[in-house]
């Protein structure tokens, strides 16, 4: 009797277990460091040696770059600006033809081609405590309204530990 009552309490924490698990299947965590992004569960990590860490859907590539405060100092980049001015600072660094903005979040949007393909890109400019971020979105030119869309709401839900 004693023998069924454990395999019986057995099979019930195996099963709780197992729901528990599937519950929480499309809960993904996305993110580097202290930050954490509010992607989908469709992204997978793709590498890209130019970034701390890089995600993709097939469809979108968000990448994205830490500079702690002591490395963006040795960069001449000081460490009481705003997303704003660390947007501009940004920009200007990597020659882009973009207008730094702030809404909800601070942000600049640009077009390059890679080969003969033309890609939309909006990069944002975050800051935690104890450092700078980048984001990098990008996704195919012919997407770039519904993609705006879509990197500004994953931009402004993006969140610090």
């Amino acid at each position: 009797m004693l023998k069924k009552i454990i395999a019986l309490i057995l099979c019930l924490a195996t099963l709780t277990v197992f729901v528990s698990c599937n519950k929480n299947k499309d809960r993904v965590k996305y993110g580097h460091c202290e930050m954490i992004l509010p992607l989908s569960s469709d992204f997978y990590e793709v590498e890209d040696e130019n970034f701390d860490v890089t995600y993709s859907n097939g469809k979108y590539v968000v990448a994205v770059l830490r500079l702690s405060f002591e490395a963006a100092i040795n960069e001449g980049i000081g460490e009481t600006m705003t997303p704003h001015e660390f947007g501009r600072f940004w920009v200007e660094k990597c020659n882009r033809n973009a207008i730094v903005r702030t809404k909800t979040v601070t942000y600049c949007e640009y077009y390059e081609y890679a080969g003969i393909a033309e890609f939309y890109y909006l990069e944002a400019f975050l800051r935690s405590q104890y450092a700078y971020f980048v984001v990098l979105f990008a996704s195919p030119s012919a997407y770039d309204d519904e993609a705006f869309d879509d990197f500004i709401s994953y931009a402004e839900m993006i969140a610090f530990n």
